[in-house]
């Protein structure tokens, strides 16, 4: 399956509640039914693809919904891990990868600390995966060795994935107190960029 239709059969109503995406209600609908028509067409008509770029800027967190990387392989690699016909444990593992993603605290979490936390989450599943393959294939030493050696690689990714995002978290920058004229500004280091905080006038 290609990552075109993987990407385009996951419920846009989903991405949009799992990622807490702010975007009117009117506006939600006429963007999900110009990217089903144009997921759907052979040629996207002209004005879907200008209404779908238009609204993309307008609302750019949409664009998880038609094009979401790091959900894709995570999805695919829970898809294997529950096997087929097992919708109950895929639905409850992407609910759970979700979870995980959240209490780590993705969503107030600044782009590249949320780019770093969707790395961790992919890496786990990923030793999640191999552990099991190595349980399930007790076949020979080969098949053993294999699946061992995969893991191993995978424990190591997902080892510098958390260790990037501590060390991230630990650049916080410091307070800084700044004074003009008869204000005092406190720029404080877990701020988002461009924010400053008025301790006294």
């Amino acid at each position: 399956m290609s990552v075109h239709k993987q990407v385009s059969t996951v419920s846009p109503y989903k991405v949009i509640r799992a990622n807490k995406i702010e975007i009117k209600e009117e506006d939600k609908d006429t963007l999900i039914a110009a990217v089903g028509r144009a997921l759907q067409a052979k040629k996207p008509s002209a004005d879907d693809l200008k209404l779908i770029r238009k609204m993309l800027i307008a609302y750019p967190q949409f664009s998880m919904v038609i094009f979401d990387a790091a959900g894709t392989t995570q999805r695919e690699i829970i898809k294997n891990m529950a096997g087929g016909g097992q919708e109950v444990v895929r639905m409850a593992g992407e609910e759970y990868r979700v979870h995980i993603r959240d209490e780590m605290g993705y969503h107030d979490a600044p782009m590249l600390e949320k780019l770093l936390i969707e790395n961790i989450v992919t890496c786990w599943l990923r030793v999640q995966h191999y552990e099991q393959q190595l349980s399930f294939r007790q076949t020979n030493v080969a098949t053993i060795e294999f699946w061992d050696r995969r893991l191993s690689v995978a424990q190591r990714r997902y080892l510098a994935a958390c260790e990037n995002l501590a060390r991230v978290r630990k650049l916080k920058i410091p307070a800084v107190q700044m004074n003009f004229g008869d204000k005092q500004i406190n720029v404080a280091g877990d701020l988002k960029p461009g924010t400053i905080e008025v301790i006294n006038t």
